[in-house]
């Protein structure tokens, strides 16, 4: 919020958002998070503090770059155009001709599934953080897709879950809450979409997510001290003094951790609308996860 008139009473003001395309994430932020309430197209309410004050909003959707967009008490009718990221690796730069091929028909059929005017959601407590990319990974082709938990999902759901002590039991819980949450969908849409390129086996998909860390830091700093005395002819002298000292303090800063969940498409059910497929697909996962002290991959088993 910016330039607000302080004094004046508030004013509800209702604005339509639109987006094209339409079904983006309409989001405010809360503490440094993203938190979304609503989806385009939608009439929100807003309340402003004189003609001078504004609101920021940002409207995000899987595939396109997140837009910040200022309100102003006159706004009646706000039409977003989304800008599409770039979000498939380049087919020219593998240097395998079957690699590059492969590239290629994955960027149009998944292109067409992301950017199709599809009304099922998809993904939308995740963004890709990189380029989806066809990979060699012991001998087979592999999809590698890289994602981050939005700010949304890890603060209703992974806040209590990254504070369990037991790692084995704290990655079982965080795969999960990804693949209840929209990560294990998507691997059966892209099972369904990609059942026409058999070379490709099976799926990376790389689940990154932060959590806050504090440590103990040393600093130092000038501190300057004036000093003030009065001879006794009227006039008053002023002397300062600089001296440096250390201290120590804490700093809380952001860090990511990273799980990797590999899986082959034929050991993906065609349809997790049961429980009971989504809990097979979890069984069969491999798990490998960096979320320890030493930030070291290590193995788990989904149990």
């Amino acid at each position: 919020m910016g330039g607000i008139a302080w004094g004046l009473e508030p004013r509800e003001v209702s604005i339509q958002v639109e987006s094209v395309p339409s079904g983006a994430d309409i989001c405010e932020k809360q503490r440094g998070r993203l938190i979304c309430f609503a989806k385009t197209p939608s009439a929100i309410n807003s309340v402003f503090y004189g003609s001078n004050s504004s609101k920021v909003y940002y409207i995000k959707k899987i595939g396109y770059e997140i837009s910040p967009v200022l309100f102003h008490p006159g706004s009646q009718v706000e039409v977003l155009q989304l800008t599409k990221k770039n979000i498939f690796y380049d087919k020219k730069k593998h240097q395998s001709s079957d690699l590059e091929r492969l590239q290629g028909r994955v960027n149009e059929i998944l292109g067409n599934r992301i950017y199709g005017n599809e009304k099922k959601p998809l993904l939308e407590n995740f963004q890709f953080v990189d380029k989806i990319k066809v990979i060699k990974l012991d001998g087979t082709n592999q999809l590698n897709i890289n994602l981050m938990v939005g700010d949304q999902l890890n603060k209703e759901k992974l806040g209590r879950i990254i504070r369990i002590r037991n790692k084995n039991e704290r990655v079982n819980n965080f795969l999960n809450v990804v693949l209840n949450n929209g990560a294990g969908s998507f691997l059966v849409q892209i099972k369904n979409v990609m059942d026409n390129i058999s070379e490709i086996s099976g799926i990376m998909l790389t689940v990154n997510y932060h959590k806050k860390t504090s440590e103990l830091a040393e600093d130092d700093a000038t501190f300057v001290k004036r000093y003030e005395y009065q001879p006794g002819d009227g006039w008053v002298y002023y002397s300062w003094a600089e001296h440096n000292t250390g201290y120590s303090k804490f700093e809380i800063h952001k860090d990511i951790y990273t799980t990797m969940i590999g899986i082959q498409l034929n050991q993906i059910p065609k349809n997790i609308d049961e429980i009971s497929g989504l809990e097979k697909m979890k069984s069969l996962v491999t798990i490998k996860s960096n979320d320890n002290r030493r930030k070291i991959f290590r193995e788990y088993q989904y149990e």
